[in-house]
């Protein structure tokens, strides 16, 4: 394998490991349940954060199809919805969703879930297994581009194509 690709590969797992191995805030040691409607965990921010991770108790099945985030401003203690984008948060939750908090950093003293929708309605049961708050730990900068192309072939040498991401090809 190409040295550069190796490089690359882990500099992103590391990023991703720093990023999730460690939180700023939680709802630990305690089962988050209750009916989709009242169900509002909140976890407290010991430090800045720009990524929430949320999991469901798959067990009886996939429950949640909607929710919402509230931050909590620090000295007014007045709550805020994140404007969270539905294309991509905010929906389903699942074995885990991590929505990255648009605008970035927050300085918020605490993140709220809410339920807002789920299969058979707001009186259905919904259990969180997991709730907290992550700093994200940005990957290395490649210097060259990477490509992902063969290195071995029946015949001993590469002869498979492969792209670049200006879209030309590659030389072998």
């Amino acid at each position: 394998m190409a040295e550069g690709f190796v490089r690359s590969v882990t500099g992103m797992g590391a990023a991703v490991r720093a990023s999730f191995d460690t939180n700023v805030g939680s709802i630990t040691g305690t089962t988050m349940s209750g009916s989709c409607g009242t169900l509002a965990p909140v976890a407290l921010a010991s430090a800045p954060f720009d990524a929430v991770v949320v999991e469901e108790n798959l067990v009886a099945g996939q429950i949640v199809l909607g929710y919402t985030l509230e931050t909590q401003e620090p000295t007014t203690k007045v709550w805020a919805e994140v404007p969270l984008d539905r294309s991509v948060a905010g929906q389903t939750v699942g074995s885990r969703a991590i929505v990255v908090l648009p605008g970035g950093l927050s300085n918020a003293s605490a993140v709220r879930f809410r339920c807002t929708n789920a299969i058979g309605g707001n009186s259905s049961a919904v259990t969180l297994t997991r709730f907290s708050l992550h700093r994200l730990v940005q990957p290395p900068v490649v210097a060259k581009h990477v490509s992902l192309r063969s290195y071995w072939s029946l015949a001993g040498n590469d002869t498979a194509p492969c792209a670049m991401r200006d879209g030309s090809r590659c030389t072998t």
